[in-house]
């Protein structure tokens, strides 16, 4: 949805659940966004699996505002559980959209994490045909560094949302980078998501 629609709301809450699955791994997701004038609150759990265990558990709560109608800037405090340990960081978010009030709008999004010796980034470029409608592409980075161990990993991914009503809303999206596994070759997997605007 775009920001300006977003904003002219003046209070609105959305709920999201996500699923990708590739080989070996999947990813689950369930979050919230909710609007209040020109502030933003948000919420949002991740869960993944690799070879049927339990993997990470993300949980990150934040918030931000609008600095115009078409821009905003979010905040979030993150934290990763797994097996081993609990490790927390920050993020941000800055999200743009150009020409809002015409028939087609352009929106850049930047996203950026870092927790312990692990950080992630995202820049997603979409184009609205309509409100209601948005075709995507994305760039994703995942760096990890310390003493022992050193990678990085590339996702490019392609997807397309629609929204039913400005109510429902599903997205898919295609993705294909070098994740870091046993054989470090590429590997695609398919995303969807549904959302519920309140």
């Amino acid at each position: 949805m775009i920001l300006e629609t977003e904003k002219q709301q003046g209070t609105s809450s959305s709920f999201n659940y996500s699923h990708e699955y590739r080989d070996h791994y999947r990813q689950t997701g369930i979050g919230y966004r909710g609007v209040f004038g020109k502030g933003i609150f948000n919420v949002d759990l991740v869960q993944s699996y690799s070879n049927g265990d339990s993997g990470v558990r993300m949980i990150s709560i934040g918030g931000g505002a609008y600095l115009t109608d078409s821009s905003a800037l979010t905040g979030r405090i993150i934290k990763l559980t797994n097996s081993r340990n609990d490790d927390a960081g920050l993020g941000i978010n800055y999200r743009h959209v150009f020409n809002a009030k015409g028939d087609t709008s352009y929106m850049l999004d930047a996203d950026f994490f870092a927790i312990d010796d692990y950080t992630h980034a995202t820049l997603e470029g979409a184009v609205f045909f309509t409100p209601s409608s948005k075709l995507f592409a994305s760039f994703t980075r995942d760096a990890i560094s310390d003493d022992d161990f050193d990678a990085n990993s590339d996702e490019l991914g392609i997807g397309y949302q629609h929204f039913f009503m400005n109510r429902i809303g599903l997205t898919a999206r295609y993705a294909n980078g070098d994740y870091r596994s046993r054989t470090g070759e590429k590997e695609s997997y398919l995303d969807f998501e549904l959302q519920v605007n309140l």
